[in-house]
């Protein structure tokens, strides 16, 4: 992956997130850069996905400075649920969607609670149970725009079987 394709692309999730997050209701807008940096990570080598968490985190340190309540939690968390994708996709089979979902899922949850650790550490007043209260909500946002990503990924990235020859 190449960062003349990475970076519009990201940039264009970094602007339409604020639209995203006042058109949609109860909280159910997709992280447009989590989403896609954890989506590319099962389809990429970590060599080639690094322009993509490279870019994604930088751009969640905006975000963080912008409009959050502390500055880089998000970045941190980001890192956190990529290394867990980065670990465990090496032990599933990708085409698999019921696999692919569930990890996917686990690591949305893990940067939700990485971020609440940081901030409770930070001495944020919000107890663990408000916090996860709005999980559900945000996680089936981002779970529906990340098998969209899915689909539209392993279509291009997945070697199909020809007639006789897979190659």
């Amino acid at each position: 992956m190449k960062y003349r394709v990475i970076v519009p692309a990201f940039a264009a999730a970094f602007v339409l997130q604020p639209f995203l997050n006042s058109l949609l209701p109860w909280n159910l807008a997709p992280e447009l850069i989590v989403s896609a940096g954890l989506m590319l990570c099962f389809f990429y080598s970590p060599e080639d996905v690094l322009p993509a968490l490279i870019t994604g985190s930088v751009l969640e340190l905006f975000q963080d400075i912008g409009a959050d309540q502390y500055a880089g939690a998000s970045v941190i968390a980001f890192a956190a649920a990529a290394a867990f994708v980065l670990a465990v996709r090496r032990f599933i089979n990708v085409e698999n969607v019921l696999m692919t979902a569930g990890v996917y899922l686990g690591a949305i949850i893990i940067d939700y609670v990485v971020t609440w650790i940081l901030y409770r550490l930070a001495v944020s007043p919000y107890s663990f149970i408000y916090a996860m209260s709005q999980i559900p909500a945000s996680a089936a946002g981002n779970f529906i725009f990340g098998m969209i990503l899915y689909f539209i990924l392993v279509r291009r990235l997945i070697k199909h079987r020809r007639d006789r020859y897979f190659r």
